[in-house]
């Protein structure tokens, strides 16, 4: 369940990661580089108000976002006039942080699952060393009784759970069909 439910939480975690990217891109990042580029367009200094690659990481969108953020302080004017809020600043820098700290949930996450599921391959090692050591003294208490042996020994036996995939019909050419 531990398993179950962090790899639940890192599922929406990465679904939040990707709401807050999308919202620092487009709904930040994408206004101020389009009013800069038609307003801005003669100022030297208009580089860092331009969009980022799209295969950017995180980290260096959250830096782009912070430098977008810089350059765009001097000529907010120019922003406001063009329609965007007073405080496009203050939610440029609050967005980036908010997309940082979405993707450190979710690797925060996505470690807590991977911890979870070696935490099960070591309990199960764990299990069968106790039923080794028990499995001599069990033999010896039942030597006399076959059926419960017999029933012992299927019963210690731990079944490796394996993922079941849909069988899959055999392709058949009509060359085969006909031999």
């Amino acid at each position: 369940s531990e398993q179950n439910g962090n790899t639940l939480e890192a599922r929406g975690a990465t679904k939040k990661h990707l709401a807050d990217r999308t919202m620092l891109l487009h709904d930040c990042m994408a206004p101020i580089a389009s009013i800069a580029r038609v307003e801005l367009a003669s100022t030297p200094e208009i580089e860092p108000l331009r969009m980022p690659k799209a295969r950017t990481n995180v980290e260096q969108l959250v830096a782009a976002a912070n430098g977008m953020a810089k350059a765009a302080a001097r000529h907010s004017q120019v922003f406001i006039d063009a329609g965007l809020p007073a405080d496009f600043i203050t939610r440029l820098g609050s967005t980036a942080q908010a997309l940082l700290e979405s993707q450190q949930a979710r690797k925060a996450s996505i470690g807590l699952a991977a911890g979870a599921t070696k935490s099960l391959g070591v309990r199960l090692a764990d299990g069968r060393r106790v039923v080794y050591a028990l499995d001599t003294l069990v033999r010896t208490a039942l030597k006399d009784n076959p059926t419960l042996l017999a029933s012992w020994i299927q019963v210690k036996r731990v079944q490796q759970v394996r993922s079941i995939s849909p069988a899959v019909p055999a392709v058949t050419t009509p060359a085969a069909a006909a031999a």
